[in-house]
Order: structure tokens, then C-alpha cells, then sequence
């Protein structure tokens, strides 16, 4: 009786599993889609219209997703700073001078990166501290 009860919880725990990932998997295709329609997207692409996209595209994010863009976004930005390192400690200009160029408008935009992750940073911190608002307002009611 008892090898009967634990390979029936066994087969339920298994199928709960299989019924979570199924739903992971429908959530992060909808969010491929999503994805994909704010970046092929064929109508103007105004200073509001990106922003739009971007808040959009933070909407749909789970709150696991939320953290991995802002862990994305530091490294970029880690890399910006400790790409220029590299440039000079190697000496890549001297060495290298057809991307001479390329690395001279490389530090002159730099700060426009920055600035654009920044931003999206402070808006996935925004999105967050929405999130943590409203589950901190929002009453719950418990049934015992």
C-alpha cells in the first residue's frame, strides 16, 4: 500500500512539474513575440514611441526577467568603462590604426551608452518598486 500512495504523489508531483514548465514555456514564447513585434515594428520610431516600446517590453517581464536586464545592463556598462582600459593598456590605437576610428567615436559615445542603460536601470527600478507597492497594498484576505 505505501510503494502504491508514493508512486501515486510521485506521478502527481511529476505532473505538476510538467504542467509548470508547459505554462514557462507559453509564457516565454509570448514573450519572443512580444519581443519581436516592439523590434520589427514599421511605425515611427520617435523618442516616445522607443520609450513606449521599452516600457512595454518591461511590462511583459516576469520577476525573475526584471533582474536579469539590470544584470545585463551593469555588465554593459562595466564593459564600457573597462573597455577603454583595455584600449589603452594594450595600446590597440598604435597597434591597430584602421580601427583608429572606430575607437576615437567609440569614446565619444560613450557617455550616450551609459546614459541609455542608465535609464533603462532606473526604469526597471521603477517597474519594481511599482510591483512592491502593490502587493504591499494590496489587501489579503485569508480563509482558514
Amino acid at each position: 500500500m505505501k510503494n502504491e500512495e508514493l508512486q501515486s504523489k510521485l506521478e502527481a508531483l511529476a505532473n505538476k512539474k510538467i504542467d509548470d514548465l508547459s505554462s514557462i514555456n507559453e509564457n516565454n514564447k509570448s514573450l519572443i513575440e512580444n519581443i519581436q513585434s516592439i523590434v520589427y515594428s514599421k511605425s515611427e520610431s520617435s523618442g516616445s514611441h522607443s520609450l513606449d516600446s521599452i516600457n512595454q517590453f518591461l511590462s511583459t517581464l516576469n520577476f525573475e526577467q526584471t533582474p536579469a536586464i539590470m544584470h545585463i545592463s551593469f555588465y554593459f556598462i562595466t564593459l564600457i568603462y573597462f573597455g577603454d582600459y583595455f584600449i589603452k593598456y594594450f595600446n590597440l590605437e598604435v597597434k591597430y590604426p584602421k580601427i583608429a576610428n572606430f575607437i576615437k567615436y567609440r569614446r565619444k559615445f560613450q557617455n550616450y551608452y551609459v546614459l541609455v542603460y542608465l535609464i533603462i536601470i532606473v526604469l526597471i527600478l521603477i517597474f519594481i518598486i511599482y510591483i512592491n507597492l502593490l502587493l504591499l497594498l494590496t489587501p489579503y484576505y485569508y480563509k482558514y
